[in-house]
């Protein structure tokens, strides 16, 4: 309401819904007493109000269903529908129209209708797609891995050029020569053994184990090249097969030997120690690859044999450097 002396269609049929006994018993003439009373006609005559600024939207006609009986609290100016009853629903149309119809009587919705995206193709379940590895950077650069390798197995021989300086010698001091020598050169040809670790601290290494590998393979020859696994310690290998002294010349060991930050509590410097002497009396070079730097590698492994930085900061040179100074020292 809009003012404090207007009668509308609600105040009607709340005087409509308490007068009547019974659903319709009130007669059209008592309810035009009614409409009279309130001041309304049955015409829609209305009291006079001031007309608004724009163009009035005609008034919506509304449907009054008397067949159960309305309640309002007498403290709230809400009528109340009994639940049992069907709501009326009134729709309005763009002229001011209206149809009714009852909760009761809208369609029931299909919900065995597909959705409209049923016939589009399922997408690819996550087992069926295909997971590609990051592309792999080796830890020698490219280019110069082989040149890095060949200097950590080669043996330097003494089957070179003839050393006439060393032949001068001997005829100088009136010697005889027990036999020719020749200058020292490095060279591949008895064969290399790699021994894999496979201990936590090489874990973050697999793949780049499995490029070493290869590389040693294409460098000294699939026949004069041997793979051994183990954890920890060679004695055992990882199938259980006791360790045997190898046929080759040169042992390259890589792993971590323990060193920060890997931790690896299996590690035992004395079963090294016993195993890098017993290389040594059969004529094997051994040589650590560690991939960590060079002030975490653990003292009693430098004092056992040289240990080369397996990094893309390690070259031909250091490689050299590393050898010279632990056959010095």
């Amino acid at each position: 309401m809009t003012g404090t002396n207007e009668i509308w269609w609600a105040d009607l049929a709340l005087a409509v819904a308490r007068l009547s006994t019974a659903p319709g018993s009130l007669s059209a003439d008592e309810v035009g007493k009614i409409t009279a009373m309130l001041g309304m006609s049955r015409t829609g005559h209305r009291p006079a109000q001031a007309e608004p600024a724009t163009a009035e939207r005609p008034a919506p006609s509304i449907v009054v269903d008397t067949s159960e009986a309305i309640h309002r609290d007498p403290e709230s100016s809400v009528a109340h529908v009994p639940p049992e009853t069907d709501p009326v629903v009134t729709t309005f149309g763009q002229g001011g129209g209206h149809h009714s119809s009852s909760a009761g009587s809208l369609e029931a919705l299909d919900v065995q209708q597909p959705p409209p995206w049923s016939d589009m193709p399922a997408l690819p379940s996550a087992a069926s797609v295909v997971r590609r590895e990051p592309p792999h950077v080796p830890l020698f650069r490219l280019g110069a891995a082989r040149g890095i390798l060949q200097a950590t197995v080669s043996r330097a021989e003494a089957d070179g050029e003839v050393d006439v300086p060393a032949v001068l010698r001997f005829l100088a001091a009136a010697k005889p020569l027990p036999r020719l020598p020749r200058r020292q050169r490095p060279t591949l040809r008895y064969g290399v053994q790699l021994l894999i670790d496979h201990a936590r601290g090489m874990s973050l290494f697999e793949r780049d184990q499995a490029t070493l590998r290869v590389d040693l393979t294409r460098l000294v020859g699939a026949a004069a090249m041997s793979v051994w696994h183990f954890e920890g310690t060679p004695e055992v290998g990882l199938d259980d097969e006791p360790y045997h002294l190898p046929a080759a010349r040169t042992v390259v060991v890589v792993s971590t030997f323990g060193a920060r930050p890997a931790y690896d509590s299996s590690f035992a410097p004395g079963q090294w120690a016993a195993l890098v002497d017993a290389w040594r009396r059969h004529g094997i070079k051994p040589v650590a690859l560690a991939p960590v730097p060079r002030d975490r590698f653990p003292h009693w492994l430098t004092a056992l044999m040289p240990v080369v930085t397996w990094d893309r900061s390690t070259t031909v040179a250091a490689v050299r450097a590393a050898m010279d100074g632990w056959a010095r020292g």
